[in-house]
């Protein structure tokens, strides 16, 4: 373990000096990576090093790409703090023109605005949009009315106060973040390192932290199908050959999960092997390889192999219907149809995730997606779900909206729901086919849930799952609605909203 952190931790730290030269104009050295590796640790195995320099460069791409998320991230913020500044100026300047309006006794309230109402001498304040908006406030003389504005000014001016700070912090980060700024990894946790190492039981669990794991890729062209690690499946031992001279021998090696599979695999190789040096085996005979992983839990290791998975055959027949699946929060919406689109049996599938660790929400929703994968091959009918793409720089908060609208919006988990769904099927030999999203909620709103009474999010997997079964076909408009597209629909519906 500490052989391979010391590896890793000085082939990154050449990563990043390398990478910071370059963005500050310097020359490069004349040496790579893997010749100053291979002065450095000469002993080692050729594939155990290099497996420790694709490791760092792999650690400094991500780190690159969270930089690239970190600006985007910022850049809408930016923006949105100038919108909500010049929002702020624009109310403050027509409560200062009421106010003057107030001095030189002619007020006037414009149409156009929805705030404040002139009635005989009373004034009432108006809040909310729609079949929300309510008369909050009523002011018998204007120069109540006055006193309200001057309160209203005020809060106004603080607040654009304190955008202005805003801005002002977000444009420096930015300049910050832009001006060849090339972060670096910390091993074993930030958390420990701002604590201070000051106890011995501190500096041990650091140490432990920062080489507490490696793993290593396979190769076909091994006998073991890897060059670092290798399994004797009579003697249940594991061989470790980190250098030339060294090897550590692990014994009484099990793997719980899959150990018929490892023992067939190392006589599959073995023999194909000798098959190959007789020159008597057919092309289509291939080595596989194996990779292989260790974890250091302090009482204890793991050990790992991960072999290529053998999947049976998929299923991408839609003669006898499909399964529409909606990923929702909390929850998932599979609805089972009939070769002709029509319903069969609907359905949610729900899983906790309020309170809740990160790990368990991801084993919930696993679960959930055993059951509907389990469903689609006792029917043996595909899925179908949405192709849904959110921002590259990731979700962000919307800054008009409230604090548990923000929580939703970000503890929406659609990556993870379509990975475990995709990961089931694929084991289970079920095909999951993918739709575009557009207006399929919409859809289910106004067609299919006041015709089978139903939920929406029911309904718009419904509406996803024809729109896999028809893919030229589109859904046609109630005759009520009075509309060609549903695009136009979409468009009224939200001006009856306003």
């Amino acid at each position: 373990m500490q052989e391979y952190a010391s590896l890793l931790h000085s082939s990154y730290k050449d990563v990043v000096t390398e990478a910071r030269n370059k963005a500050n104009g310097k020359n490069a050295e004349d040496k790579t990576l893997y010749f100053k590796m291979k002065e450095k640790f000469e002993d080692c195995i050729t594939y155990f090093r290099n497996t420790a320099i694709r490791d760092a460069k792999g650690l400094h791409s991500k780190r690159m790409k969270s930089l690239r998320q970190e600006i985007g991230n910022t850049v809408t913020r930016l923006l949105n703090t100038k919108r909500k500044l010049l929002n702020t100026e624009k109310r403050r300047n027509s409560l200062l023109k009421y106010k003057e309006m107030i001095k030189n006794g002619n007020l006037v309230f414009d149409n156009k605005q929805r705030t404040f109402k002139k009635e005989e001498d009373k004034i009432k304040v108006y809040r909310g949009t729609g079949k929300r908006r309510k008369c909050t406030e009523v002011f018998e003389n204007e120069y109540l009315f006055e006193c309200y504005l001057q309160t209203q000014i005020r809060s106004l001016k603080s607040k654009m106060g304190l955008l202005t700070f805003k801005i002002n912090k977000l444009e420096n980060k930015l300049k910050y973040l832009n001006n060849k700024y090339i972060p670096a990894v910390q091993f074993g946790t930030k958390r420990l390192r701002k604590q201070g190492l000051t106890d011995e039981a501190k500096q041990q669990e650091y140490l432990r932290k920062r080489s507490n794991r490696f793993s290593v890729s396979g190769r076909q062209d091994s006998i073991n199908g890897n060059f670092v690690f290798s399994y004797d499946a009579v003697g249940k031992t594991v061989n470790i050959y980190l250098s030339k001279t060294d090897s550590i021998k692990i014994p009484a090696v099990v793997f719980p999960y899959g150990q018929k599979q490892i023992e067939e695999y190392y006589k599959r190789q073995r023999r194909f092997h000798s098959l190959c040096k007789l020159k008597d085996c057919n092309e289509e005979i291939k080595l596989r390889p194996i990779t292989y992983s260790i974890e250091d839990k302090g009482k204890y290791y793991i050990i790992k192999c991960g072999l290529e998975g053998v999947f049976p055959e998929k299923n991408y027949s839609k003669a006898g219907g499909v399964i529409g699946i909606d990923c929702n929060l909390g929850f998932y919406s599979a609805c089972e149809t009939t070769e002709d689109g029509s319903l069969k049996l609907s359905g949610n599938y729900s899983y906790k995730w309020k309170r809740q660790k990160k790990t368990k929400i991801k084993y919930n929703i696993e679960q959930q997606a055993k059951e509907i994968v389990e469903l689609a091959v006792s029917t043996k009918k595909p899925l179908v779900i949405e192709k849904l793409k959110f921002s590259p720089y990731g979700k962000m908060s919307d800054y008009n909206s409230s604090k548990s609208k923000n929580f939703n919006r970000n503890s929406f988990a659609f990556d993870k729901m379509t990975e475990a769904l995709k990961a089931r099927a694929q084991k289970k030999g079920v095909e999951v086919f993918e739709v575009s999203p557009v207006y399929t909620s919409f859809i289910a709103k106004e067609k299919f849930s006041p015709y089978y009474k139903r939920s929406i999010h029911e309904m718009a997997a419904l509406a996803i799952a024809r729109r896999c079964l028809f893919p030229l076909r589109k859904e046609r408009i109630p005759k009520s609605k009075q509309t060609s597209s549903w695009k136009k629909l979409y468009a009224l519906s939200k001006k009856k909203k306003k």
